[in-house]
């Protein structure tokens, strides 16, 4: 029996409504069956969805996004005609859904033959911009010191040196749901430990102090700023997300800032890359000409270097230290490997 609705007061069968019925402990193997098709399902119909707009908009085998830089109330970039902020990567984690049924939309896109696409993206941003937001000293130096942060919040919390693969299931499910505003329900369906959201705020203070102080500020002014200082208008009876809009509206500002100076350093003549698309915090660049890919990392790979470090300085203005992961393609965007 489905115990959420929708807002007209039906039943729903979005994907939070039927993973709670996967953790029910009364669910038989047919109905337990049901649900992880079903979530299938609808993981194959959005795909299809998202194809077939690439195929309505698709001028000359090439698509040409509406970027919208103040489409979002988290001043992330908003696009339409098609909507290139929802090309997914195959969900490996997942483990309700059929993964006998492998697909990546990423499959659909590549550079022109002859051409290269390097694909350059922040390191898990969104938790290095919230552990600066907290300001706790641990999770700032687990990411300076390069370590997988998942593991290590999985250590802490549980109290291991060797994490299970649950474990550090549950870390990752904890560190994403506490920036965007889960509570203690959501957070233990999410992470299938009980108690993991209590063990969580336990062993890190400076968070439940800084989420609470967040709220407080969202309900008595209605808005929050950013790290950068800008003001988001947070509705009040959703004051518990405003965490969620200084983490996304803090990404929004660097990114902003960093295709902004990758932009102005590509358009010098001697320059060989030139962006073309933007996935959230992952800027892709194309090569202005024909050139192999060893060629390309032999002769031209010190512009990649210099590209990172700009996005790099995009954050620290604002004092967040990132870093950043490149890829290169000839062929299929999906297949693109390290540098």
């Amino acid at each position: 029996e489905c115990q959420s609705f929708t807002e007209k007061g039906n039943l729903s069968t979005d994907k939070e409504a039927i993973k709670e019925i996967l953790e029910r402990d009364d669910i038989n193997v047919k109905q337990e069956q049901f649900c992880r098709r079903l979530l299938t399902y609808r993981r194959l119909n959005t795909a299809e969805t998202y194809l077939d707009s690439y195929q309505r908009h698709e001028v000359n085998s090439r698509l040409y996004s509406n970027l919208n830089p103040a489409g979002t109330s988290t001043l992330r970039y908003a696009a339409k005609d098609p909507n290139a902020q929802n090309i997914s990567k195959q969900d490996n984690d997942d483990d309700s859904l059929d993964m006998t049924v492998s697909f990546n939309l990423r499959e659909a896109f590549g550079p022109p033959k002859g051409k290269l696409w390097i694909c350059i993206d922040y390191a898990q941003l969104q938790l290095r911009i919230f552990a600066h937001a907290c300001g706790d000293a641990f999770l700032i130096d687990s990411f300076a010191q390069g370590v997988d942060i998942h593991d290590t919040v999985a250590r802490e919390v549980f109290q291991t040196e060797q994490p299970s693969s649950l474990q550090r299931r549950a870390a990752k499910a904890i560190n994403f749901g506490i920036i965007f505003g889960a509570g203690r329900a959501k957070i233990e369906r999410m992470s299938k430990i009980e108690g993991s959201y209590d063990m969580y705020k336990h062993r890190f203070p400076l968070v439940d102090k800084y989420l609470k102080r967040c709220e407080r500020y969202a309900k008595r002014k209605g808005y929050i700023r950013t790290l950068g200082g800008y003001p988001l208008r947070v509705p009040k009876k959703t004051a518990y997300k405003a965490c969620n809009f200084v983490v996304q509206g803090t990404e929004g500002e660097m990114v902003k800032t960093a295709i902004n100076s990758c932009t102005a350093y590509c358009l010098q003549d001697e320059v060989p890359i030139a962006p073309v698309m933007i996935i959230h915090d992952e800027i892709i660049f194309q090569t202005k000409s024909l050139i192999t890919k060893k060629l390309f990392l032999r002769e031209e790979k010190h512009h990649i270097t210099h590209v990172g470090n700009l996005m790099n300085d995009a954050a620290q203005t604002i004092g967040v230290r990132t870093e950043v992961d490149a890829k290169i393609s000839n062929s299929v965007w999906s297949e693109a490997s390290k540098l």
